[in-house]
């Protein structure tokens, strides 16, 4: 049975070490042989992490502390933590502003020894996202009868390699260290803007080799995002909380991985053959329904949003949850349009920073009770869009 170590990964925040380190001490594990790891990253305040680390009491196995003479950096302490998997056979990285859920263990133990051997599988991740973060829609991941999920978007709060899927990305990683493009349109264009992230690294990877992490519905990790590397507001950003599982199952239920449901880069769903569309098989349409891919990858379709000057081969409603099914179950309506590509890319966008479009009936859909009257707090634009259809109801009763 695999037994991945556990490196908890700090740098300047002896409470975010401590408050880590007691949810690891406070989880249910079912050996005593579990090696945790404590990376300590150099700052002017190392001595304090150290110092937290010495006073933690490990019950189920070695412990060991490992403190940096001078200063990494978070991409290059990361990689270097995910070496461990080769001396253990799989490591379960944490940083210190996370907490981990009481089954964290069992659930990447159980993961690994399903999907471990899939080489289309890159890693597990604890983490599971309530929400897209570049766009801040609600992601609902279709609900199935297993445990998880594939999911193509990167994750830094919580993950677990083994060894050889860790072996895959360091040699991918060193054949591309600082020669990332600029732009790639295979994952969303805010990920090339994280110049200090490992996370860039990984996003790339996984989408030039096709790869998917394993991702629970229910969450066994939760970020609390304080002051640090990424976040530089004095203020944590609750915004990327997730409930946590509570308990510890007696097992779990994981699919094949065809039966899996399968998200891509930019939290679209991916489609089969077997689901068809408007006559459409599935795996010939590029899901963009929030509207933030520049490329469809080659598919013949798109099923977006926006308004795109090409042949329209079908409209579908916005009244479903989750919001993919709008067009899987084919919902009638008018928000979401399945258009035939005559060119590639979709859009173009202007300037570092896209924005993405949204109409108000995807505002409305996504924030629930917000009312037309209250759509100017989020959008003058749309605002003006949504009192114009009101009128022309009127005029047209």
């Amino acid at each position: 049975m695999i037994k991945p170590a556990i490196v908890a990964v700090g740098y300047n925040r002896p409470a975010g070490m401590k408050r880590l380190l007691d949810s690891i001490g406070n989880a249910t594990y079912a050996a005593t042989d579990i090696p945790l790891i404590i990376s300590i990253d150099e700052s002017n305040r190392s001595d304090e992490v150290e110092q937290v680390a010495k006073d933690f009491e490990w019950k189920y196995g070695t412990k060991e502390i490992r403190r940096f003479p001078e200063r990494q950096g978070l991409r290059k302490h990361i990689v270097q933590c995910g070496d461990y998997s080769e001396k253990y056979g799989a490591v379960i990285v944490l940083e210190d502003d996370l907490v981990v859920a009481e089954d964290f263990y069992s659930y990447v133990c159980a993961a690994h020894e399903t999907y471990g051997d899939d080489e289309r599988i890159c890693g597990v991740s604890l983490y599971s996202y309530g929400f897209n973060v570049f766009t801040h829609f609600a992601f609902q991941p279709m609900p199935t009868v297993y445990d998880c999920f594939l999911g193509e978007m990167v994750v830094t709060w919580g993950q677990s390699w083994n060894a050889r899927q860790w072996k895959n990305f360091k040699a991918w990683y060193f054949a591309h260290e600082d020669k990332l493009p600029a732009l790639n349109p295979r994952i969303p264009r805010d990920i090339s803007g994280w110049t200090r992230s490992w996370g860039r690294y990984f996003a790339s990877f996984m989408a030039e080799q096709g790869l998917s992490y394993i991702y629970p519905y229910r969450a066994r990790t939760t970020c609390f995002s304080d002051f640090g590397e990424h976040n530089k507001t004095s203020v944590p950003l609750t915004f990327v909380q997730v409930p946590l599982m509570h308990g510890c199952p007696k097992e779990y239920h994981f699919g094949q991985y065809e039966d899996l449901v399968h998200y891509d880069a930019f939290y679209e769903r991916v489609l089969d053959e077997k689901t068809v569309i408007a006559g459409i098989p599935g795996n010939e349409i590029c899901m963009d329904i929030s509207n933030m891919k520049t490329s469809a990858g080659g598919k013949k379709y798109v099923a977006t949003n926006a308004i795109l000057p090409y042949e329209k081969i079908a409209s579908f409603g916005l009244t479903l949850r989750p919001v993919c099914l709008n067009v899987v179950q084919e919902i009638p309506g008018d928000q979401i349009h399945l258009y035939k590509l005559e060119q590639d890319p979709i859009r173009i966008w202007k300037g570092n920073r896209p924005k993405y479009e949204a109409s108000h009936r995807r505002l409305k859909y996504e924030y629930h009770d917000v009312s037309w009257r209250t759509m100017w707090f989020y959008s003058p634009k749309e605002f003006w869009s949504r009192l114009k259809d009101k009128l022309a109801e009127k005029l047209t009763k």
